[in-house]
């Protein structure tokens, strides 16, 4: 994994995978 210029993205990143995490909560 190489950090260039993504500490931008790492929000994002985060939310994206939050997000995966409530969704998998609520389909089970």
């Amino acid at each position: 994994m190489k950090h260039r210029k993504s500490w931008h993205m790492l929000p994002q990143f985060i939310m994206f995978n939050f997000y995966g995490v409530e969704r998998n909560l609520k389909e089970n």
